[in-house]
């Protein structure tokens, strides 16, 4: 199973997620006092885990050559989001995944969780989703069918719903496996020319926005006062035992010193990934964990410089080190958990 990119999502690949950033930033504590920020980040985050699962359970009993594209932002009449748009030979299947906890209940237009109401209503999101495709390929292309799937991927969640639904299928995680092998079916069953991937790449480019236009930054404010120095790259706990050659950490997990200093520069890079890379600003993330000097001989080995005396900066890769572990060539090996 392979998952493609649009043109916009290419260009945008050296740019972290918002979910990435906000990793980092809540590792460090940033997002504490900010409640809205919180409660965004385990949204995005419990997402994110979703699309996963689905994603795993796509290639265990999907096809080998199905091609997904993931997190597509589209423009059609209005900004909308597709989690997932699974690609085979007969057709298009967009699936929208929720993530939930517990009894969702639909009636008269609004959802109910065990807690209350929920501020938006997944139903009519997919079934839009749906329509909007359907209307940016129609006298474009026709592939056999163009299906919605509406997913709630929870181990312990419970759908009801009260009202009268069309247009999109309804699928728990039990259900997840079957509806697949359907898709297969469907493919078999299907006698016209394949569904060519390039072609659909070519027509979705044309609405592509590559990320919603008017999402909200992360505060500058959320990004002070972060609990600065080396956290363990296992359990985020930042008392360690610090050698010569390596650190670590009483979860167990020992890490090469010089692994670890580039992967914080790394996490920095991440949290203020809009700008590059300062020995001042890079020294002060460390705390008291490492020297201006040792600051400076790292940036110098494993980013590009820029600039001469006051004025040098260098290059902010922008990516986690498990990212860019290649490219950089580091001399040690992967960190490694020993207990």
């Amino acid at each position: 199973m392979e998952v493609i990119q649009t043109e916009k999502q290419k260009a945008l690949n050296h740019i972290p997620t918002k979910l990435e950033v906000l990793r980092e930033i809540n590792k460090r504590e940033g997002i504490k006092q900010n409640k809205k920020l919180k409660e965004e980040y385990k949204r995005l985050e419990k997402g994110f885990k979703g699309e996963q699962e689905l994603v795993k359970y796509l290639e265990e009993f999907g096809a080998d050559y199905w091609k997904i594209l993931r997190n597509v932002w589209l423009d059609y009449f209005g900004e909308f989001e597709i989690d997932l748009l699974l690609i085979t030979g007969a057709g298009l299947y967009i699936f929208e995944v929720k993530n939930y906890t517990g009894k969702l209940e639909l009636k008269n237009g609004q959802c109910y969780m065990a807690n209350g109401s929920i501020g938006h209503n997944p139903f009519s999101q997919a079934q839009k989703s749906l329509v909007n495709l359907k209307g940016i390929f129609k006298n474009k292309l026709n592939p056999s069918k163009i299906q919605g799937i509406l997913t709630f991927i929870g181990e312990n969640n419970s759908v009801h719903i009260h009202d009268q639904l069309s247009g999109i299928k309804i699928i728990t995680r039990n259900e997840l496996m079957n509806e697949i092998r359907k898709i297969k079916q469907e493919e078999r069953e299907y006698l016209g020319y394949p569904l060519d991937v390039e072609s659909v790449l070519s027509i979705l480019n044309v609405y592509d926005i590559g990320s919603p236009t008017k999402e909200k930054e992360i505060p500058e404010e959320a990004k002070a006062n972060l609990h600065t120095g080396i956290c363990c790259s296992h359990c985020g706990n930042f008392e360690l035992d610090t050698r010569k050659s390596y650190i670590s950490c009483p979860c167990g997990m020992h890490e090469s010193r010089e692994e670890a200093i580039v992967r914080t520069i790394c996490e920095y890079g991440i949290i203020h990934h809009n700008k590059n890379l300062t020995t001042t600003e890079v020294t002060e993330f460390f705390g008291e964990d490492i020297s201006r000097s040792t600051a400076i001989r790292y940036l110098n080995k494993y980013f590009k410089r820029v600039g001469n005396y006051k004025s040098t900066i260098f290059v902010n890769k922008q990516k986690p080190l498990e990212a860019i572990f290649d490219e950089i060539e580091l001399n040690t090996s992967k960190y490694f958990k020993i207990r």
